[in-house]
C-alpha cells in the first residue's frame, strides 16, 4: 500500500472515529468508574496528615472532564484539587493530576465518570494579583511576592492567635535590610587566575547579586495547592569582560549578548490551611566559564530570635538541640555524601564543631514559645555540599544550596583539547570555540521547604513534620492497572513473573540492583551530579572501575540512543512498585534536564555563532558538558513524560516545553539550526508529547505522515478509535513485517534491541500457529543469549563480589537486558496462556 493510500485510509476512519466518538464516551461516562490508589514513599514514620501531589492515568473514555472525579479515604469523600495533564485523541483524559490531603494507612478511591459530583472544596487558598505583585492566604499563613522585590517572599505573617486575621505583630520578620535570596559571583580578570583542575581561585572580585523580576505569574490558583511562579535575574555589577587570553582574536570576540546575569526561576508552593511553603529553584548558567565562579548560593526566611528560641537539628542518630547563646550563629555542613558536621561560632570565642555524622536529613528547626521555622533541602545529602545555618544576627534561617565554605563551583571544562571526545557537529569542531562556553546552559534545580508553624513542636515530631517532602510521598494505582493501561507510552509489559519466569526476573533484578550498588560504592552523588549513571566499567582500563577518567566514556550524560538506564528503570518499577528504583529514575531524568541539556538561548556552536540550541543536550562524556557532540538525541522525552505525568513536576514540563518548541522548528517548519545529529525519532517523541498536551491537530498529522514513527499515536487513541480498529480486517503487517526482519537480522547482538521488539510483536499479536511458534523458538534463543551474556558480565557475579574484580568482566556502554527481556517475558506469558487456550 502506498503512502498517499495509507493516508487517505486513515482519513475514512477519522471520519467514521468522530461519528462513534459521542456514543461511546457517553456510554462510558454514564457508568462510571473507580480507581484504587496506593501511598508509595509513605514506608517510613509520617505526620499524621501531610499533602499529596500525584498523577494517575485513566482508560480511554472514561473521563473528558475533571470536574467528574471525586476521592474517598476510607470511604468517606474528601477534598480534591485535578488538572488534566494530557488527553487521548477523542479528548477524553488520559493522565489526570491530583492534589490532596492523606494519612498514612489510608485507603483511597478515585471515583469518577459523567454521572459523579464533587462537592466544593471549604475554606480555599486565596491568591490575588495586581501590577505591584501577588498575594497569598493559605488560612494560617501570608505571604506576599513584589514585583521589584528579591523573588522570595517580601512580607509573611503567620496567624498566630488562630483568629483568622493577620496583625502586625504576627508579621515574621528578619533583622535589618537583609537578602534573601542569592548567588553571588567571584570573577576574575584572566584565565591564569584559576587552572582548569584546581579548586582554588588566586585572583578574583566578590561580586553580589540584586535580583530583577521580569515575570510574576499565579500559575496554580487553588484551591488546595497554589502556585506562583517568579521569573527573574540575579543582576551582577561587574559586567565588563577584559580581554580574553587566546592567541586567536576570532575567540576572543566570542562573548554572549548579556554578560551580566544568571537567569533562574522560583516557584513558590503553598498549601490551604498549612504554614508550608515549598520552593522549587532554578537557576541556568550564563556566566563565563573560564572567568567567573559560584561563591555563595542560599535562600533564607525569618526566624525567632528572642532568648528562648531553640535550634535543633536533623541527625543520623534522629535529631540533636543544640544550646544558644546571645548571638551565637548554629549551623549543619553537608560536605560529601558522607560527612557533615554542626558548628557553632561565638564571635571572638571563634567557632567550635558540635557534633559530626555522615548523612543528615537536611532539616533544621529554629522556634521560640510564639512561632517557629523549619527549613528543609530535599535529597540534601545527596546533592551535597549543602549548609544549615541559624543567624541571630540577621534574624535569617539560611538554607545554603551552594555554600560559601565548599569553596568556588566552577563549570570550566576539564581541557582545551578535544582529546577522545567526538562530535556531530557539521564540518568538525574547533575546540576553542565551542570549549570555552561547552557548559553555558547548564541549569540547577534545588527543592527547599519552609514550614512555619505556631509555637514550638516537640523535638521527635520534627522528622514527621517535613517526612513527606523528603520522600515526595504519591498515591498511584495497582501494578496491574499501571503495566496495563494505554495512557503509557512504551512497550507492553506485566507484572513481574516470578512463577513461570522466576529466573529471568532474578536477571533483570541484579542488573539494575547493580547500578544502585554502585551509585553507592563509587559515591555519584555531588549537586551536578547525582541521578547521573557512569556507562563503561574497566572496559578500556581494567582497572577495576567506571572508565570517567577517559573522556568519552564517563557519565551517560543525556546520551539517549539505543536502550538506556532511565527506560529499564522505569519498566522495572512499574512492574514491581520499588520506590528506590522510581527514585533513581526520577534522579536520573531530573539530573539530564538540568545538567545535560542546554536551557540557555544563546549557545556558541562550533563557528557559526550563538544559535539558540534550547532543547539540545550533550552525550556521553567524563564531565557533563564536554562532549562536542550537542544534539536532540539527548532530550528523547517519551520516558521523561512519564514522570511528569506521574508526578506534575514543574521544572519538568518547562524543560519538555522547551524541547517540543524546537522539534516543531525543525520538522513542522524547517527553520532551526540544531546543530549535532537530529534524529527524527527524536524529534517526533517530542512533538508527541505536544498531542498529548494539547491536541494539536497539525502535529498530530506531521507524525502520522511519518510512516516509520506514525505508531507512537496509537498509545493516544481515543475510545471510538479502539472500537473501530477492532472491528476492521487487519492484516497484521506492523507486527509481521518486523518481526520477519527480526528472524534475518544480523546476530551480532551488540544492540538486539529490535531483534526482541519485532519477535516479541509477533509472539503477542500474530495469530498463525506456525509463524507463531517461529517467533517465539527466535525469541527463545534472543532470551538464551541474553542469559549468557548477563553471566559473563559482572551483573553475574554473586552479590559479594560486586562491582567486580580488576580485569574481570566488564561492561561495554549500557547493558540492555533489562530493557529488553522484560517486553520478551510479556510475549512469552500471552503465548503460553494461548498454548493453553486461554485468551490471547
Amino acid at each position: 500500500m502506498s503512502q498517499k493510500d495509507r493516508v487517505g485510509r486513515k482519513l475514512v476512519r477519522l471520519s467514521v472515529v468522530v461519528v462513534l466518538s459521542v456514543c461511546v464516551l457517553l456510554q462510558r461516562q454514564a457508568a462510571g468508574a473507580t480507581l484504587e490508589l496506593q501511598l508509595s514513599g509513605a514506608d517510613e514514620p509520617l505526620a499524621p496528615a501531610f499533602p499529596v501531589r500525584t498523577g494517575v492515568p485513566i482508560e480511554p473514555g472514561q473521563l473528558t472532564d475533571a470536574g467528574h472525579v471525586r476521592l474517598l479515604v476510607n470511604g468517606v469523600e474528601t477534598d480534591l484539587q485535578t488538572e488534566v495533564l494530557a488527553r487521548y485523541s477523542d479528548r477524553s483524559v488520559k493522565w489526570l493530576l491530583l492534589d490532596f490531603v492523606a494519612a498514612p494507612g489510608a485507603k483511597l478511591t478515585l471515583e469518577f465518570g459523567e454521572g459523579v459530583t464533587r462537592k466544593p472544596v471549604a475554606r480555599p487558598i486565596s491568591v490575588s494579583a495586581d501590577e505591584k505583585g501577588a498575594t497569598v492566604n493559605t488560612g494560617i499563613l501570608r505571604a506576599a511576592i513584589r514585583r521589584d522585590g528579591g523573588g522570595f517572599p517580601d512580607e509573611l505573617y503567620l496567624d498566630l492567635n488562630g483568629d483568622g486575621k493577620y496583625s502586625p505583630d504576627e508579621r515574621l520578620a528578619t533583622k535589618g535590610d537583609v537578602r534573601a535570596n542569592w548567588m553571588d559571583l567571584i570573577r576574575t580578570p584572566a584565565l591564569g587566575s584559576h587552572e582548569v583542575m584546581s579548586a582554588v581561585v588566586t585572583e578574583g572580585t566578590l561580586d553580589p547579586s540584586r535580583v530583577e523580576i521580569t515575570g510574576l505569574d499565579i500559575e496554580v490558583p487553588g484551591p488546595l495547592h497554589a502556585v506562583v511562579k517568579v521569573t527573574a535575574n540575579y543582576r551582577y555589577k561587574d559586567a565588563a569582560r577584559v580581554e580574553y587570553p587566546y592567541a586567536n582574536p576570532q575567540y576572543c570576540e566570542l562573548l554572549p549578548k548579556d554578560m551580566g546575569r544568571i537567569p533562574f526561576v522560583m516557584r513558590l508552593h503553598f498549601y490551604r490551611g498549612s504554614g508550608a511553603m515549598e520552593v522549587q529553584h532554578t537557576f541556568i548558567w550564563e556566566g563565563d566559564p573560564d572567568l567567573d565562579f559560584v561563591r555563595d548560593l542560599a535562600l533564607a526566611s525569618p526566624m525567632p530570635t528572642s532568648g528562648d528560641a531553640v535550634v535543633t537539628l536533623g541527625t543520623d542518630e534522629g535529631h540533636l538541640t543544640v544550646e544558644r547563646r546571645g548571638s551565637d550563629r548554629i549551623g549543619l555542613l553537608q560536605t560529601s555524601a558522607d560527612t557533615y558536621r554542626v558548628w557553632r561560632s561565638r564571635g571572638s570565642q571563634g567557632t567550635g564543631v558540635v557534633a559530626e555524622g555522615r548523612r543528615a536529613p537536611g532539616w533544621m528547626d529554629v522556634s521560640n514559645g510564639r512561632w517557629g521555622v523549619t527549613a528543609c533541602v530535599w535529597r540534601s545529602w545527596q546533592l551535597y555540599p549543602k549548609g544549615l545555618r541559624a543567624d541571630v544576627g540577621a534574624g535569617q534561617l539560611r538554607v545554603s544550596l551552594w555554600p560559601a565554605e565548599a569553596g568556588p563551583l566552577t563549570f570550566r571544562r576539564y581541557t582545551r583539547d578535544w582529546g577522545v571526545s567526538e562530535t556531530g557537529a557539521r564540518g568538525g569542531v574547533n575546540p576553542f570555540a565551542v570549549s570555552r562556553h561547552a557548559s553555558r546552559g547548564v541549569a540547577k534545580t534545588h527543592r527547599v521547604l519552609f514550614d512555619f508553624h505556631v509555637g514550638r513542636v516537640a523535638a521527635d515530631e520534627l522528622g514527621l513534620r517535613t517526612a513527606w517532602f523528603r520522600q515526595k510521598v504519591r498515591a498511584w494505582p495497582s501494578l496491574e492497572v499501571m503495566c496495563s493501561t494505554r495512557a503509557r507510552l512504551g512497550a507492553a509489559i506485566s507484572p513481574v513473573q516470578k512463577d513461570v519466569y522466576n529466573d529471568l526476573e532474578d536477571i533483570i533484578t541484579a542488573c539494575l540492583d547493580w547500578m544502585l550498588f554502585n551509585q553507592e560504592h563509587f559515591r555519584w552523588y555531588g549537586m551536578l551530579d547525582y541521578g547521573d549513571l557512569q556507562q563503561c566499567f574497566q572496559n578500556v582500563h581494567h582497572h577495576g572501575r567506571w572508565e570517567s577518567d577517559y573522556g568519552r566514556w564517563g557519565w551517560f550524560n543525556g546520551d539517549a540512543s539505543g536502550h538506556k538506564p532511565y527506560a529499564a528503570l522505569l519498566m522495572h518499577f512499574l512492574r514491581t512498585g520499588r520506590r528506590d528504583i522510581f527514585d533513581l529514575y526520577e534522579a536520573e531524568i531530573l539530573h539530564i534536564i538540568d545538567v545535560d541539556m542546554v536551557n540557555s538561548e544563546e549557545y556558541p556552536w562550533n563557528d557559526e555563532g550563538w544559535l539558540d540550541m534550547r532543547g539540545c543536550g550533550h552525550r556521553h562524556n567524563g564531565q557533563h558538558w564536554a562532549c562536542f557532540y550537542v544534539g536532540s538525541r539527548a532530550m528523547r522525552i517519551g520516558y521523561f513524560s512519564q514522570l511528569y505525568y506521574l508526578t506534575g513536576d514543574e521544572r519538568l514540563r518547562d524543560a519538555m516545553d522547551v524541547a517540543a518548541a524546537a522539534a516543531w522548528k525543525e520538522l513542522g517548519e524547517a527553520r532551526a539550526s540544531r546543530g549535532g545529529h537530529s534524529g527524527t525519532q527524536d524529534m517526533t517523541s517530542r512533538l508527541f508529547y505536544t498531542v498529548e498536551r494539547t491536541g494539536d491537530r497539525k502535529v498530530r498529522d506531521l507524525i502520522a505522515g511519518n510512516e516509520r514513527w506514525a505508531w507512537m499515536l496509537n498509545s493516544n487513541r481515543g475510545a471510538a478509535e479502539l472500537k473501530a480498529a477492532e472491528e476492521e480486517e487487519d492484516d497484521l503487517e506492523w507486527a509481521r513485517r518486523p518481526a520477519e526482519g527480526a528472524l534475518t537480522a544480523k546476530k551480532d547482538w551488540r544492540y538486539p534491541g529490535t531483534v526482541v521488539s519485532g519477535l516479541a510483536g509477533g509472539v503477542r499479536y500474530i495469530t498463525d500457529t506456525e509463524d507463531r511458534e517461529r517467533y517465539r523458538e527466535a525469541l527463545e534463543q534472543a532470551v538464551e543469549h541474553m542469559r549468557t551474556r548477563f553471566a559473563a558480565g559482572p551483573q553475574g557475579l554473586p552479590r559479594d563480589r560486586w562491582p567486580g574484580p580488576r580485569g574481570g568482566p566488564i561492561q561495554g556502554n549500557w547493558n540492555p537486558i533489562p530493557n529488553l527481556m522484560p517486553i520478551a517475558i510479556h510475549a512469552m506469558t500471552i503465548h503460553d496462556a494461548a498454548r493453553k487456550g486461554g485468551e490471547r
